[in-house]
């Protein structure tokens, strides 16, 4: 009996079970920058900085890049916009908190030359340039709106003078989203008033505004259909949907704790109709962005192994996700995520194991193992699939690992 307990306390020593997430994040630099934001336009990809300036690289990463800086160190950068410049050029525009020089609140960049200033016309009370977003323009500085605090701004087409077209008077607008495949639907969030909330909506590229706001002050806020039918908007621990154009909310993801970090990015990417959310959340102790693939009614988290703040998120054409943490860099993700998970695990001795799925109401999914097994570390792949080879929905599971003298019972996330 003593060498039965004896045996049972050596495997429970050695015996280690590890989950590892199969989607893998390419690393492409900017670590220890103090990232503020990430955009991308037609192949360029851009990155603000709190003190480091503006970075771009073309989207054909390879192993050791160098990073193309353009300018303005030393300032706080909040947030960067890659759009089309002038008949066939790209540019840059970068929207500033201002310091104690009195610089510009915009600047843009003409094909990655130094940034020149794009300030006329904003109000000497606009605390900084938190957002800005546009369509194409003929001229070689595109931007079209900037979320400016009390106001937003518009810079029309071909002019150089920025012009407030909606003032908050209690409040702040931090967000704008403009897409060139819906021209003149236009969306700016932030907040207003006693209640707090505020998102507004224009058809006509800002002529006229409706406030369509759920009851939340809207920190990031994106669309599709053709006349923004589809609204997805975070607003801290929140996540609202609308099918209809604003006129009608739900809650797809709500977080009920009150110290529970809190969403600041949403990204609906059209490429593979996939709808991203990142920020400060924590899943498993990871800073992770989530996707759903039905609308949000169902999340995944996509793995990070990181922890801090998420600040910026995209998606190029053919659909691979940038991800911007604040500390650790720039990553990239395929979207083709391979949806397996390796369990891991160590046996002291030989012994019959046998290894068993549940789902998160204890029914079985599946049986991995059934069958002797060799002493020291082995590994068993689950492609999420059941006992049919049919693909299981993405959620928590739990796994039961067995031996004639031994149990575990572990919880894991199938992401997909």
């Amino acid at each position: 009996m003593r060498k039965l307990l004896l045996f049972m306390m050596l495997l429970i020593v050695w015996l280690t079970v590890s989950i590892l997430p199969a989607q893998e994040y390419e690393y492409l630099g900017l670590q220890n920058r103090q990232i503020t934001s990430l955009g991308i336009y037609d192949g360029i990809l851009a990155v603000g900085t709190q003190e480091d300036g503006v970075f771009w690289h073309t989207l054909d990463f390879s192993d050791g890049s160098e990073w193309n800086l353009i300018g303005l160190q030393g300032q706080n950068v909040l947030t960067v916009y890659p759009h089309k410049s002038g008949p066939i050029g790209w540019g840059i525009g970068a929207g500033m908190h201002p310091n104690e020089s009195g610089d510009s609140l915009v600047y843009c960049s003409y094909m990655g030359e130094p940034f020149e200033p794009n300030n006329q016309g904003f109000e000497e009370t606009a605390p900084a340039i938190y957002d800005l977003d546009g369509f194409p323009d003929p001229s070689i500085c595109g931007e079209t709106y900037a979320a400016a605090g009390h106001a937003l701004y518009i810079r029309e087409w071909g002019e150089d003078t920025w012009t407030p077209i909606y003032t908050v008077y209690e409040g702040s607008l931090i967000t704008v989203s403009a897409r060139v495949d819906f021209p003149g639907v236009v969306l700016a969030g932030g907040s207003e008033g006693f209640a707090g909330h505020l998102l507004i909506k224009s058809t006509d590229y800002g002529e006229t505004w409706e406030n369509i706001s759920p009851m939340s002050f809207i920190v990031d806020v994106d669309f599709v259909g053709a006349r923004a039918d589809t609204i997805f908007a975070v607003a801290g621990q929140y996540v609202y949907r609308s099918f209809d154009g604003g006129s009608e909310w739900e809650i797809v993801f709500a977080v009920d704790i009150p110290e529970y970090p809190s969403f600041s990015e949403v990204l609906v990417d059209l490429s593979n109709n996939r709808v991203y959310i990142a920020g400060y959340n924590i899943w498993g102790g990871q800073t992770s962005p989530l996707y759903s693939d039905d609308w949000g009614e169902s999340w995944t988290p996509i793995l990070s192994g990181r922890y801090d703040p998420i600040v910026g998120i995209a998606a190029s054409a053919d659909g691979d996700m940038y991800v911007a943490y604040e500390s650790s860099g720039i990553f990239r993700i395929d979207p083709e995520f391979n949806f397996s998970t390796e369990i891991r695990f160590r046996l002291d001795q030989p012994a019959h194991t046998r290894l068993q799925i549940f789902n998160a109401i204890g029914q079985p999914v599946k049986t991995l193992l059934n069958g002797a097994m060799q002493a020291g570390k082995n590994s068993v792949i689950w492609d999420g699939s059941n006992e049919a080879n049919e693909l299981t929905v993405p959620g928590v599971y739990y796994y039961r690992l067995q031996t004639e003298n031994f149990q575990r019972i572990e919880r894991m996330v199938l992401a997909r």
